[in-house]
């Protein structure tokens, strides 16, 4: 869905229920069905395109090529290590139209995703990005986290986020403004 986003790719969310077939379910949809195809509860997913589209609009343009790099930790597992060889950690990089507020996503995506989540802490510097009160979104959960000023810099030309937590769902990070919440419980 988001890369569809950040390529201007028309796309549309299969949002029904799980459909159940005489020997089969299609677990598609973003609702959980009963076998008498009921709706049971949303899943995990339904929250996790809500969190998405309730930022991503029409209010950002994608930034092509942004100067960035990663540094993964040595005692990463080699799947990461891996991932970050061949341009399977993804990042893209936004900003609001009317301000230039930057913002970017960024996953491991180079394999099918599963509920087991391991997160592996990155460090990515950017050259020509200017944070000035960034927080850290998971957009799979809604919450919305602080970055203490230790583990971010930004100067002039380069802005380095340390010990960034990335897993195979997508994480945001954007200047707090851009990130309207619900309650003073941080999350979306």
């Amino acid at each position: 869905m988001l890369g569809d986003y950040a390529r201007n790719i028309p796309h549309s969310i299969f949002a029904l229920i799980d459909i159940h077939y005489p020997g089969f379910v299609l677990h598609k949809g973003l609702l959980e069905s009963t076998s008498d195809m009921r709706v049971k509860k949303p899943k995990e997913s339904y929250y996790a395109v809500q969190n998405t589209i309730s930022i991503f609009d029409d209010r950002f343009k994608r930034i092509k090529n942004p100067d960035y790099h990663f540094d993964i930790p040595a005692k990463s597992p080699d799947s990461i290590k891996t991932a970050a060889d061949n341009n399977g950690i993804i990042l893209y990089a936004f900003q609001e139209e009317n301000s230039t507020l930057p913002l970017f996503t960024v996953w491991i995506g180079d394999q099918r995703p599963a509920h087991d989540f391991p997160v592996v802490p990155v460090q990515i510097t950017f050259k020509n990005l200017k944070f000035h009160d960034p927080v850290c979104v998971d957009l799979l959960s809604g919450l919305v986290f602080d970055i203490p000023k230790e583990f971010w810099f930004a100067d002039n030309t380069i802005c380095t986020f340390k010990r960034l937590p990335i897993y195979d769902s997508p994480v945001l990070v954007a200047e707090r403004r851009l990130i309207v919440m619900k309650d003073s419980n941080e999350s979306l």
